[in-house]
């Protein structure tokens, strides 16, 4: 889990980023304990697939891609990468940016792509932080590696904001 402390000494942490990531729900920490929290989630896209062979693209898989380290180890990337874009802050702009992105067979992500997006500051930055991301354990389809889509929603909501 992630301590208050570590939330505590990033900076810009009175912003509040919930990050939807893959699979679980984590409860969100009590603003009285941290101004930063993080909700995880995970889906995958169920929209599209390519046909071709050698290089299909899964929309569903019998083992889902992950981050290396697991969820926690994505939850504590994202708030050590992604910051809340000062002017959407000032602007006080909220929601959320809704991606999509590939994990290649070799781990890579590729393909990324803002599928509702909230303001171009703040699509960008989820844009930045996906482009950052090491290599993940692939997906894999009857035991073998496969490109995998990955819909990942980031939250931004400022404090003592409904």
């Amino acid at each position: 889990m992630i301590s208050g402390k570590n939330l505590l000494t990033k900076p810009l942490s009175l912003p509040l980023l919930w990050i939807g990531l893959a699979g679980l729900a984590y409860p969100a920490l009590s603003s009285a304990q941290v101004h930063q929290s993080v909700q995880v989630k995970a889906t995958l896209s169920t929209d599209k697939q390519t046909d071709d062979q050698d290089d299909k693209t899964y929309t569903s898989v019998e083992v889902m891609p992950e981050f290396p380290g697991g969820q926690d180890a994505l939850m504590q990337y994202l708030i050590s990468k992604l910051n809340y874009p000062s002017k959407a802050r000032k602007e006080g702009i909220q929601g959320r940016v809704m991606s999509r992105f590939v994990i290649k067979k070799n781990g890579s992500v590729d393909d990324i792509e803002i599928v509702r997006g909230l303001s171009p500051e703040c699509d960008e930055a989820v844009v930045q932080v996906l482009k950052s991301m090491p290599k993940w354990i692939p997906g894999k389809q009857a035991g073998q590696a496969v490109n995998t889509y990955y819909v990942l929603p980031v939250s931004f909501s400022l404090p003592g904001a409904k």
